[in-house]
């Protein structure tokens, strides 16, 4: 999670200002993902009580991105995600099976540091898990 995280965040500070303004105006769908998005793959073990946490903040100087995720393995699991944002945004959602789709909008601040949360709980405790992240700034 970690390299998504700093991925999406490089990518922030990277994207010019007038081209960020005129994406702004597109609302997410499938369509704009398909068209221009970033994907990225990671990597995750659930701890003894299914639990997998993470962390992080840094600066997102007041952009938004869009965010739709799904999870491949393992399998025959039965999944709660919640991702947020110190800044607003992100999401809750409960009894979510392997693939099923998830998105969701994480706002940050152009004043501070945005602080972002992960938190994946699992029927299949002391698993290793794998999960697909497209994002669209």
């Amino acid at each position: 999670m970690k390299i998504v995280f700093e991925k999406i965040v490089r990518d922030i500070n990277n994207t010019d200002e007038r081209d960020f303004n005129s994406k702004s105006l597109v609302s997410m769908s499938k369509e704009n993902f398909s068209e221009s998005k970033n994907s990225m793959t990671f990597d995750f073990i659930f701890d003894n009580n299914g639990d997998y946490g993470y962390t992080a903040s840094k600066h997102g100087f007041g952009k938004n991105v869009s965010i739709r995720g799904w999870i491949t393995t393992p399998e025959d699991g039965v999944y709660s995600v919640n991702i947020k944002s110190s800044d607003g945004g992100g999401g809750q959602w409960d009894d979510v099976k392997v693939n099923q789709e998830v998105s969701c909008v994480i706002n940050t601040s152009l004043w501070h540091e945005t602080t972002i949360t992960v938190n994946i709980h699992s029927n299949k405790p002391g698993c290793n898990g794998k999960a697909v992240i497209d994002y669209y700034l």
